[in-house]
């Protein structure tokens, strides 16, 4: 009796997935320094300029500054790492005042690598306040694209026109990595350009429920 296959392409794109969270996350935690991460910031805010203007990036700006500030400064959350982290006591012995002058250098490397997730935080912060910013523009694309979908599904119903199986699942594939997408793209220590944000929301997802809907078995 012949084996059935089991189709593992699904657990090691996941798998993968995960490799790369994991590694972003290393190389903010160990490797990447502070002023690298602050440039990268500065040239994703530069890049927003150009796409929403002075007004709105301004806005989206202020906007991840109050989320910033509400979720890691005025919860405590800041302060904790740092109570935790670096000693405020001044050392007063001797034995104190040579652990601190030997320790100084594991304290310089630390309060880099503190910054830097920080400044990391903030940048993963301001993300998604961009995401939040398209999703009008999402559900005022979506809408329409699912009525016209369930449109063309009709006319198939009642003509020989064909529903592509091939548009249906590439549907259901750039829905079901959209989340993954915009996960790893919120945590990447690298400059994105906003422009890709918008078509992940407006472009690509309200075509895929298009395909989906539009493509459905004649008979459901």
């Amino acid at each position: 009796m012949a084996e059935e296959v089991k189709d593992e392409r699904w657990p090691r794109a996941l798998w993968g997935c995960l490799l790369v969270l994991v590694l972003e996350a290393a190389l903010v935690a160990v490797a990447l320094p502070k002023s690298m991460i602050q440039s990268q910031l500065q040239q994703e805010l530069d890049w927003a300029v150009s796409v929403y203007g002075v007004k709105e990036s301004n806005h989206l700006v202020s906007s991840a500054n109050a989320a910033y500030a509400l979720a890691f400064i005025d919860s405590g959350v800041n302060n904790a790492v740092h109570d935790v982290f670096f000693p405020k006591a001044a050392p007063t012995t001797f034995v104190e005042r040579f652990a601190k002058k030997a320790t100084a250098p594991w304290f310089d490397w630390l309060n880099n690598r503190v910054g830097a997730l920080k400044t990391m935080v903030y940048l993963a912060t301001y993300r998604v306040v961009n995401y939040l910013y398209w999703l009008p523009y999402f559900v005022a694309m979506g809408l329409p694209a699912l009525f016209a979908g369930f449109m063309q599904w009709q006319i198939k119903k009642h003509n020989f026109d064909y529903s592509s199986p091939f548009f249906n699942h590439y549907g259901h594939m750039i829905i079901m990595w959209s989340p993954v997408a915009v996960i790893l793209s919120i945590l990447a220590p690298i400059a994105i350009p906003p422009i890709l944000f918008c078509i992940l929301i407006v472009v690509l997802l309200p075509i895929a429920f298009m395909w989906i809907v539009s493509n459905l078995p004649k008979r459901i």
